[in-house]
Parts: C-alpha cells; sequence; structure tokens
C-alpha cells in the first residue's frame, strides 16, 4: 500500500474518538500529525527513529500509539468504522471466517516463542473476518499455540453493534482442517451455528461414533477471504510482516490502525 496521510473524511471520523485536549497544563501534540507519522511507520515498516521531522517526535508517536491502545481507542475506533459498515449493508454476518497466522519476531517480545513447525520464533494473529474481508475481531497468542486452542475465545469476541441488540453470532463458520476438534464442533453446535469445517486426515484414522460431520464445498471456498486478508495486513501494511515490537500492546494497536484502514477501502 502507498502511504497517503489521512484524507479529512478519515480525519473527521476518527476525531470524535480521540481523548479531549486537557483543560488545563501544556496541550498535546497534533493529534493528526502524530497519526500521520504513525501511519507513514506502519505502511514503509521503516524504524520509528526514521519518521519523517514533520510529523513530530518519533517518541510522541510510539508513546501515543501505545498508551492509546491501552485504552481501547484504537480498536473503538476499527469497531465503529466496521460497524457503521455493517448498517449500511456492505456485509453480512451470515457466513464467517476464522484462521491464524504467524508473524515472525525479530526481536525478543511479549508471548514471541518457538514454532516448531515454522522453525522460527514469533506470535500468531488469530482473526474472524466476515466474507466481505471486515475484521469481526483480531487477538495475538504466542506463537507455539496451536489454531484451535483460541477457537472459541474469538468467536466469544465477535460483537457487532446494530440499531437494535448487537450481533455476537452468525449462521455458519468457516475454518480449515486444523481446527477438526469434537469440542469446536460442539460448542457450534450449542450456539446453533453451522460449522463448516473439513476432515483432519490424522483424525480420519480412527472412527468416529454419531453423526457424520457436516462440509459444504461450495460455501467453504469463501474461507480465501480470510488467507487474502492476512496478505493485505501483510503486504498492505510492512510494519506488520515482521514483528519488531516488544509489547503486544503496541504491535495490537498497529493492527487495529491496519484494520480501520483495510474497512476504510471498502466503506
Amino acid at each position: 500500500m502507498e502511504f497517503r496521510e489521512l484524507s479529512d473524511d478519515q480525519w473527521k471520523f476518527m476525531k470524535p474518538h480521540l481523548p479531549p485536549q486537557p483543560i488545563t497544563g501544556r496541550k498535546r501534540a497534533d493529534d493528526r500529525k502524530v497519526i500521520n507519522g504513525i501511519l507513514f511507520v506502519l505502511i514503509t515498516g521503516c524504524r520509528w527513529g526514521d519518521m519523517p521531522a514533520i510529523y513530530g517526535s518519533q517518541a510522541t508517536a510510539w508513546r501515543r500509539l501505545k498508551r492509546w491502545s491501552e485504552e481501547g481507542i484504537w480498536n473503538e475506533i476499527m469497531e465503529s468504522l466496521r460497524d457503521s459498515a455493517y448498517q449500511k449493508g456492505k456485509f453480512s454476518l451470515d457466513t464467517v471466517c476464522i484462521d491464524s497466522s504467524f508473524i515472525e519476531a525479530k526481536k525478543r517480545g511479549e508471548d514471541s516463542s518457538y514454532n516448531g513447525h515454522k522453525k522460527r520464533k514469533g506470535i500468531k494473529i488469530h482473526a474472524c473476518v466476515s466474507c466481505e474481508g471486515f475484521p469481526l475481531t483480531i487477538q495475538i497468542s504466542s506463537g507455539k499455540e496451536h489454531d484451535r486452542q483460541y477457537f472459541i475465545e474469538v468467536m466469544e469476541n465477535i460483537k457487532v453493534n446494530t440499531h437494535g441488540r448487537p450481533r455476537t453470532r452468525p449462521l455458519e463458520v468457516l475454518a480449515d482442517a486444523a481446527y477438526d476438534d469434537a469440542e469446536i464442533r460442539q460448542y457450534l453446535r450449542s450456539r446453533a451455528i453451522k460449522s463448516n469445517i473439513p476432515i483432519n486426515t490424522r483424525n480420519s484414522k480412527r472412527k468416529k461414533k454419531g453423526r457424520p460431520t457436516r462440509f459444504d464445498e461450495e460455501t467453504y471456498h469463501y474461507r480465501g477471504t480470510i488467507e487474502r486478508f492476512f496478505a493485505w495486513l501483510k503486504m498492505g501494511f510492512r510494519k506488520l510482516a515482521s514483528r519488531y515490537e516488544r509489547l503486544n500492546v503496541v504491535f495490537k494497536g498497529l493492527l487495529d490502525i491496519a484494520c480501520f484502514m483495510l474497512c476504510w477501502k471498502k466503506v
């Protein structure tokens, strides 16, 4: 993705979600300028020290990114745009996709651990997206954790605000064979959600009792949406391709801003 500063429309959307300037004492650095500096680092993947001076101090930008991530402001901005898109009919919650993606950690950092399959140290991003590519929930875990360990937690975090009651339950979930697990299928049945998960060949050797597992190949091809979502994150925002940030809260803030920018292109 080519770096561009915030447009007037993007700034107009973000501004109401930002904390007000302090009534007394020193006013903080210009918010729009600081956010443009964070965007520059996020998209180009450069070091914080290489952020152009026109956007102010790199230390100010990093601290603002960290503090507002701790306060949930970046996540609030992203979710507000996503909820607005849903209310405008830009995407549906009928079918969603769940998967994870490994990100190599170049430095020692929080939750960074050795992944035996990738043979590298890093973290995992667990995400759920709509079939139109809108992120519904996204979170970080240790690189050694198995995908299915975070399935239920990701599902429980789905919440899209509407004009009425929030939507927390899709009708169908698409996931790859790594999620072929009896506990996951039982969880989905308990919430009246259809599971569209292929049988893991390593599990197929064991004869299963009970009802046959459901799998719809025609619908399953939509699972490619989440693969493209991860590709957009890593290729469009170079700071997310490899992890150099030591703190999860800083990396999560970058993820939320990237998701906001992806949603904006679709709205």
